[in-house]
Order: C-alpha cells, then structure tokens, then sequence
C-alpha cells in the first residue's frame, strides 16, 4: 500500500511539473509566474504549502508567493537571519547554505522558535527549501510544505530540485525576452531613424503619413506635405568632402525641428532631401497657415553652417509643398505633386518670388506642358516614347547610381556586414543584376505587372539577404538625387524632363511597394510557423520530428533542413530531412563522412552542426563562399544552391543536447539579422517543448538514447522475423504462421516486439512492415522449395492504409518471390485515427490483389460490428484479452468468445482466437466450437530454423482425438456442460451411462458425491435447471480455487500470440 502511494504522488507531482513548466512559459510578469508555479504544486493536494521567499534590505525573508495552508498569515512572520535564534526554518538555512536543505519532521525542531505556533496551526509537518537561481546568482528559495512526516525521499527530493530549476530557467528567460524586447525596441527605432541626422526616416515617414491622413479626415482639418532640398549642397561636399557636409545635414536636421511646432513632422529621405509634414491646418487658412510656418522655417538656413575649424558656409533652400485633400488624397499623390512643385521652383530659380512652390502652381505651366498626373500612366505610349528617346542618358545616370551607392554602402556599418558576405566575384554580378533590373524597370516595354512580379521575388530575397527596408529606401533616394541632377544639366524640354522623372518615380515606387510587400509576406510566413499548436504530450517524436522538418522545409528560401542526432558510436546521423535539397544533401554527406564525429580535431567537428553541439550554442554560417573555416564544403553547397546555414541545438535536462536543428539557407546572410537570430531563438525553444512533451516524462522505462539504440539496431542487422503457427484444433493441421518482428541485439538477446513499437513513428513502422514482410515472403519461398506450402499472416500498421503504393508494392513482392496472394493474409487493426471511408477503399484494393484480409484483436479497441458486417474481411481474430479471465469469469468468456465464433458463421469468416496459453484453455475453447486457434499452448513464437522442426512433431501431436472421447480438465468439462445446455450439444443426446461428464466425474473420483446426483439430475431430474445451475457454480469455484492455488506457487505463464 504504501508502495502505491508513493507511485501515486510522483506521478502526480511529475503532472504538476508538466503544468508548471506551461504555467510558467505562459506567465508574463515574474509575480505571476510565481504565483502560478505555487498554485499548480499545491493544487490535488499535491502538497500542503508552496511559498517562495528572498533576503530583503532588513535582513529577513520577504514572501513573495504563498499559496496552501497559512498562506494568509505567513507574511506577518519574519524569519530573520538573527544569530540569536536556536535554530532557523529550512528556508533561512538554504539561503544562507546556498545549497537544497530538508527537514522530514520541521514541527519537531522548531518547537523554540517564535513561528512554532504558527507551523502547528497550519500543521507545517515537513519542509524541504531549495534556492531558486536567477542569471547566475541566487535569486530566492522555493518551500514545499508537507502535513505529514518523512514527506521527502530521494525521488521526490530530485523533483523538487527540478521544480527549482525549471523556474530558475523560466525566470533567466523572461529577463531574456526583456532584453529581447528592449533590443527590439532600439532597433525599431534604428529602422525607423536616419542614422546620420536622428530624423525619422522614409520607413517612419510611410507609417506616419497614414496616422496624420486618418487624423485630418477625422478632425476634419487639413495638412500640407513639404519635399525640401538644398541648393548647392554639391559644392559643400566637392570643396569640403562628405564629412563637412555630414555636419552640415546634422546641424541643419536640428535647426529645422526647431523652427517647426511641436506638431510637425521632420523627416530625411536621404541625401539632402528632406520632407516635412505641416500637421493640423484649418482647411479655410491652410494657406495663409503654411505660408507664416515656411516663412518662420527658412530661418533654419539664414544663418552659416559651421563644417570645419573657422569654415562656415551657407546654403539655401527649395521647397514644393502639396495640400490635403486638394493636391492629392493619398500619401503617394501629395509627395509626387510636393516634388513635382519642388522641381519647378528649381526650374524658376533665377526668377521665383519665394523659396518655396505650392503643388498648385505647377498646374500654370504652358498648356502644352499641362498634364493630369492623376491620369498620368507611367507605362503607356507616351511614357514609353519619352524612355526611348532618355535611353542613353538613363544608362549614364544607373552607371553612375551603381558607383554613389556601393560607395554610400561602404561607410554604413550593417551594409558592410551584409556586403562582407560575398565575394568579390558576387559582389561584381550584384552590380550587374543591379544595373539590369534598373534597365528593366526603365524600358520602354516593361508594364506594371512585369514590375510587379519581378518585384515580389527580389523582395523576398532582399529580405533573406537581410536587407533592411531604410537600405533599399536609400538606394531609390539616391538613384533620384542623381536623376534630378542630371535632368536639371539635360537639354530636354521642361515638359520631358518633369514627366521623365514622373515616370520613374511612379515606377521605382511600385518597385519598391512589391518588393517591401513581398519582404513582409517572407517573414509572415517564417514567424506563422512558430504560432502554430504544440503537439499533445506523450506524441511520438519521430512522427513530431519529421514533421517539424517538413515545415521547415518549406519555409521560403530553405534549401534543406537535417536533424541530426548522436548514435550510440558517438556519430551525428541525420534523423530526418526536409527542404528541396534535403535529401541530396544527406546522400552527399554520408559520401563525404564515414564517420561524423564532432570532436575539435575532425573536419565535422569544426561545421556549424559540430560547434552547436559541443558548445550547445546556436552556430551560423552566413556565406559558404567567405567564410574560410567552410573552404572543405564550398563546392558541395554551392551545387546544391546553399549559401548559409544555422545550426539550434535541442537541449534537454541538464543541458544536454538532444539534436541538433541545421537550416540551410538559399541566400548568403540568412540568418544573420536580428529578426532571424530572434525566430531562432523562438524556434529553438519550440523545439525544446515538442522533446518535453513527446519524452518528458518518459510512459516507459526506455530512455532516449536507448530508444535510439533500438530503431539503429532494427533497421541495420537486428530485425529477427520470429513465426507463431495457427493451427486447426479439431485436426492438428496447420492453416498459416504469423510473421512477428523482434529485435536481435549485439549480445544476441532477443527483444520483444512491446520494448521497441511504441517508439517508432509512423515512417518507421511503414518501413519495419516492408522489411518485415520481405523477409517472411523469403522465408515462405525457401520452404516452398522444399516442398512445403505455408500461408503467411503478417500484421500491418493502420496508418499503412494512407500509402497510395502500399498495394501495388504488397503485389509486387508476391510476384518477386513467386508467392500465391492467397497465402497472404494482412491483419489489420483498425484505427480512429483514419478516416473509415479511407480504410474502406484501401481495404478493397487490397482484397483486389487477391490476398486475404483479417481484423485482428476483434474485442479490443476500435474494431467494432457493423464495420465487421459491412467490409469483406477474411477471417476475424478473436482478443487474447477476452481469454484473459477465462478462469475468474469462465462463463461471461465463454458467452463473448461463443457470439464471436456465431457471428463468423453468420458472415462465412473464418475466426481464430489468440491467446490459447495451455491445454485446458485450448480444450474449452474446442468445446465452444472453434477450430482455429494461435497461442504459448500451441507453440510460442520461434525462429524460422526451429519452425521446421516443429511442424514435423506437431503433426503427430493432436488433441482432437481425445477431446471427443474423454474431457481433461476443469474448464473442458464447463465449457461442454455450458454448450450442452445451451443448445449447442444436447444434454439428452448421450445417455447418463455413456455421458462424458460421468466419465469425468468417475476419473476424479466423485462417485456417490453430491456433484454426481447434480449431473444426474441435469438428464432426468424434476428440475434439470436448478441442478445444472448448482453443477455449474460449482465447477467455476472449483475452476477458481485451482487457479488460486496455482498463481499462489507459480509465475503466471508468459501471455502473447
């Protein structure tokens, strides 16, 4: 009893450590997430009190959780660290040891301390206190309270150190996730701000821009949008270089915030250009409004700018400025017609009135210069002439575009770094791809939705390449810098240059659109993946593996995906594979490594895969062409169009590493970006959960590196088909064997089939059911060439059914080893899993191949009547399990196993029942009427070579000669009583004189007794029903007692077909 109840509280304390660990990974604040962690472990009963507690500023143990009995009146307790005091709570103690310290009977030794009182209210009987560590330093200490002494054996000791660790963990990943949250927010606003000036940036610009339009329509206000740009700011650069001018922007970025209210918005493009948003203006005096703002804001530049030691310059200014809603109603309309006026004013420099031009102005041009943009179509005849005849001037401005921006990139830190992963070889091709797509995007015969597609996949490798979008925001700016330049220098008319530039700007900015939409849809896609359900604990892991890899295989821009785990030789094998090039990467590998070890001094050891699992750290590789230490894998990768790689090691307890996790990707840089390196992170600790929930705790006994040990040794050289004969009971001839798999391990110890099956997924056991069906039809073949014809019954999987092939290969192999498909039966157990319609159709086309079909473990399960009635089943195989009871309720066994064997009468099937174990259950189970049988009793599964032998005794053995002259046992003599008097044999139909019952009753010497006068009552008596009733009773306690006595000096014999 005890025993039992110990069983019972580590299985309940290992569930409350399962929801612990979901209660604290879901917890957002450390409060709750010590609130929660206490309320699961005392909830059941589980324990009488969970509180945790740290060392405050008054030198005492400050409760920050409690739940359980005295949880209301803890906190009024001071547990001081007082050397005063004659003994301090184990809590104290713990935190000063620094060290788990357990008190089996704490009531007792506190009984002269200032809470005794309080601990034998709340019948505080036994404490265990352990410290709680918190990025690496001793955080707090976690109590667990029992009512009941000697609460704390070594087990329970062991998991109440888990309990610590695991919310020591959850806290140190909370304080990451902080810190997480807080890079992000830096890098959001990095994303978001011009690195040199501090100024939002385009990306800030374009989410604003939506917010003040959203804000002026529902206000009903208005706003104006401003492009500015300085005059001869070149010069600045040519005279002074890029760093005078860099001050220069800053001074002026800081100038401009100050000369705007509080309510306008700043904003650098790049370069000198600079936009500002003129928020909040009444749509009656928006102009008089705007005027007074441009006019306060040109002070920005009527001062000199200091560049350099006693060097001060001054620049001016232009301006174009569109108003809502009269200029444009959306945000692309107003920047096109602000730098459509901006261009203007440039134009009429000489001869403006103000530094600034109103969108409003550009509709005074000369009417053969007036154009709509509204109804401008950047891809239409008149665009296209205009390209064609800029053609060769377009290419001098991209030539020149190409050599400003590499050198732009040059002296931005995150552009170097994405740039340091290509070779000079690629980097030159990214400069001719770059100067085609410009050439595309500008020629005459490109339509939008050319631009459109192109768009989405340079989009989605911009994003894998981690090209941020304020990069590619920066790459427009300066390629239309450099076309206003050059336009202002062109001899063109006014009305070609302005719609030049119209054009493109409408096409680079649907380039740009697709591409940043596309991006987005990239990484949706990667961080959708982690939002996904985990699977319910206790799934296998193959199966949860496998199709883990799957997904991740097909994430965009994933080449292959491999999960590596260590065999028991100390080698990374692949586990599984996904992505497009997973399997020809795994191939190639095993061709290139004989054997993967991943100490420092082997060439494995040294790829990311070998770091992440030595180190237990996330490994990357951002370019197989750069990085020198990938030199001996170069080719390979390149063949299979890889670029980069990550590597995720899946720790488990005590940080040891399961697997390891290897993405490899399509694009140099891949997962180098903060956000990629943040969906590692994430991945890593989803991973981390499936292993949890598929091997923690563990259903068995099997750990993990003896799981892998087994399916290694099942599917090398260890499978061992074992056969089990079904014979006719009533000739002693053979109908078939039963093929079942074993596993023969190194020291020739034969495993049985219940250690290993439940640890294989379902890929696994479709592969054991091919390799174990090869060689049963091997094995029939060597015997029919010895002149022996046997039928086979092999089991199949029921997720098999789903195999679309699986058939068509079942045939194929009968052909192969020139096997009858009538000697073949498949014995299926069905599942709910499965979809009936699905079975049905597969059943069928299995029936057409011609083999015979069995429901194996009719009784248990799923299997139930009406698919029995309904499907062409074969033969029906009765449940071991229904025999399981035979001698404590013979009759509710015999009535069960009776209606089985009718009901194959009624649906001409044959049945079989399994499980026959001896002698007296094979004669009672003749007597119900059954003729075939499996079962120890008969044979136990043996090896093929021992078979042959077997057959030739057993041929000779039958008992059915016997059983129809004389009854053997106990259970034969009830089983043919309760069939006689059931109808099934006639109780008249023999005399008393020769009835086989008397015969019996004579052989145990029960002549004269009161048994005899029962029995010959049931044949001639007044009431034959009330005698048979008492004979009955009488034989199952008779039946009962001897089996009693029988497991009282015996094992139980081994059960299994």
């Amino acid at each position: 009893m005890e025993n039992a109840t110990n069983l019972d509280l580590v299985q309940r304390l290992y569930r409350a450590l399962l929801n612990a660990a979901d209660a604290v990974l879901q917890a957002s604040s450390e409060s709750e997430m010590c609130d929660k962690i206490c309320a699961d472990l005392v909830s059941d009963a589980l324990f009488h009190a969970v509180w945790i507690g740290r060392k405050d500023e008054s030198d005492t143990l400050h409760i920050l959780s409690c739940m359980g009995a005295g949880a209301q009146g803890i906190a009024n307790l001071k547990f001081g660290f007082h050397e005063s005091l004659p003994r301090f709570p184990v809590a104290v103690e713990a935190w000063d040891s620094q060290t788990l310290v357990c008190s089996n009977d704490e009531l007792e030794e506190q009984k002269n301390t200032p809470w005794y009182d309080f601990l034998y209210r709340n019948q505080w009987r036994a404490v265990l206190a352990v410290p709680i560590w918190r990025g690496g330093e001793r955080w707090a200490v976690i109590s667990f309270v029992s009512a009941r002494t000697d609460m704390f054996d070594e087990q329970c000791i062991g998991l109440c150190q888990k309990v610590s660790d695991l919310l020591g963990h959850a806290l140190d990943k909370l304080d990451g996730q902080k810190r997480l949250e807080k890079l992000q927010n830096e890098e959001a606003r990095r994303t978001r701000h011009d690195p040199l000036t501090g100024l939002p940036n385009r990306l800030a610009l374009e989410e604003y821009m939506p917010q003040v339009m959203a804000r002026a329509v529902r206000q009903g206000s208005s706003f104006a949008v401003g492009i500015l740009d300085l005059d001869d700011f070149k010069q600045v650069n040519d005279d002074y270089g890029h760093e005078a001018g860099d001050r220069l922007l800053q001074a002026l970025g800081r100038r401009l915030q100050e000369h705007v209210r509080h309510t306008d918005y700043v904003a650098r493009l790049g370069g000198d250009e600079f936009v500002i948003v003129l928020d909040n203006l009444d749509p009656l005096l928006r102009v008089t409004q705007a005027t007074k703002i441009l006019d306060n804001l040109h002070k920005a530049v009527e001062t000199p700018f200091a560049i350099a030691q006693n060097a001060f310059v001054m620049v001016g200014m232009t301006l174009g400025l569109a108003l809502y809603p009269v200029d444009g109603a959306d945000p692309d309309t107003l920047l096109r017609r602000a730098d459509a006026a901006l261009y203007l004013s440039k134009q009429n420099k000489p001869s403006r009135q103000n530094w600034w031009c109103m969108a409003d102005s550009t509709r005074q041009l000369p009417a053969e210069e007036v154009v709509e943009q509204a109804a401008f179509n950047p891809y239409g005849p008149e665009s296209a002439e205009l390209l064609t005849r800029a053609k060769t001037f377009l290419v001098r401005i991209r030539q020149s575009f190409i050599e400003c921006f590499y050198d732009s990139l040059a002296t931005m830190s995150e552009a170097r770094f994405i740039l340091s992963a290509l070779t000079p070889e690629q980097l030159e091709h990214l400069k001719q791809k770059q100067a085609a797509h410009l050439d595309f995007l500008l020629g005459a015969e490109t339509q939008r939705q050319d631009i459109l597609q192109q768009a989405a996949e340079l989009g989605a490798i911009h994003l894998l390449c981690g090209i941020p979008p304020a990069l590619l925001g920066e790459a427009y700016s300066i390629y239309r810098r450099l076309l206003i330049d050059g336009l202002d220098k062109a001899l063109l008319r006014a009305y070609d240059r302005y719609h030049i530039l119209l054009t493109t700007e409408m096409r680079l900015q649907d380039d740009k659109g697709a591409q940043l939409e596309a991006g987005q849809k990239v990484e949706e896609k990667y961080f959708a993946l982690l939002a996904d359900r985990l699977p319910a604990a206790g799934c296998i892991w193959p199966d949860v593996s496998a199709q883990g890899v799957e997904v991740l295989g097909n994430l965009p821009g994933i080449q292959a995906v491999l999960l590596f785990r260590m065999n028991p030789a100390g080698e990374l094998v692949v586990e599984h594979s996904g992505g497009s090039a997973g399997a020809r990467l795994t191939q190639k590998l095993k061709e290139r490594i004989s054997q993967p070890v991943v100490n420092a001094q082997s060439v494995f050891g040294n790829t990311v895969t070998g770091l992440a699992w030595r180190t237990r750290q996330k490994q990357s590789c951002a370019s197989y062409f750069t990085n020198p230490n990938a030199a001996p894998w170069r080719d390979m990768m390149q063949a299979l169009g890889i670029s980069s790689s990550i590597s995720i090691p899946v720790s488990v307890e005590e940080e040891q590493v399961a697997v390891v996790l290897t993405l490899f990707g399509a694009c140099p840089n891949q997962f180098e970006t903060q956000r990629m390196q943040q969906f590692a992170r994430s991945l890593q600790h989803r991973w981390e959960q499936m292993w949890m929930r598929c091997c923690f705790p563990r259903g068995s006994a099997v750990t993990e590196e003896q799981s892998c040990h087994l399916r290694d040794r099942l599917f090398s050289d260890g499978l061992r088909m074992y056969v089990q004969p079904i014979v006719n009971l009533r000739t002693g001839k053979l109908l078939e064997v039963e093929a079942l798999v074993r596993i023969q391990d190194t020291n020739g110890i034969i495993i049985e089939p219940g250690s290993f099956l439940s640890l294989l997924g379902q890929n696994e056991l479709d592969r054991l059911f091919h390799m174990g069906l090869e060689e049963s039809l091997s094995l029939l073949q060597q015997w029919q060439n010895a002149g022996q014809i046997i039928n086979l019954a092999v089991n199949m999987p029921p997720t098999y059914l789903l195999n679309e092939d699986g058939p068509l290969w079942v045939e194929s192999a009968l052909q192969r080893y020139n096997i009858r498909p009538e000697q073949l039966t498949v014995e299926l157990l069905e599942t709910q899993m499965i979809d009936p319609t699905l079975q049905d159709i597969a059943i069928q086309k299995f029936k057409a191949i011609g083999v015979k079909i069995a429901i194996d473990d009719l009784g248990s399960g799923y299997s139930n009547l009406l698919r029995l009635s309904s499907l062409p089943f074969d033969i029906i195989k009765v449940d071991q399990g229904l025999l399981r009871n035979i001698r404590t309720a013979p009759l509710q066994t015999f009535s069960m196993v009776k209606s089985v064997l009718d009901m194959g009468v009624d649906f001409h099937e044959l049945v079989i029942v399994e499980g026959l174990e001896d002698d007296d259950m094979i004669e009672a189970i003749y007597h119900l009427g059954c003729r075939y049988g499996q079962g120890y009793g008969i044979s136990p599964p043996m090896s093929p070579e021992y078979f042959t032998k077997w057959y030739a005794d057993y041929r000779v053995k039958t008992h059915s000669c016997s059983y129809v002259r004389e009854l053997m046992s106990d259970l034969g003599v009830l089983a043919y009583h309760w069939m006689s008097t059931r109808g099934g044999q006639s109780a008249s139909r023999h005399s008393l004189r020769h009835s086989l019952i008397t015969h019996w009753l004579v052989a145990q010497g029960l002549e004269g007794s009161e048994v005899e006068q029962w029995h010959e009552q049931c044949h001639y008596g007044d009431d034959p029903a009330e005698a048979s009733r008492k004979f009955i009773d009488w034989l199952v306690e008779r039946i009962a007692r001897t089996n009693k006595d029988r497991l009282s000096l015996v094992e139980p014999p081994q059960t299994g077909k």
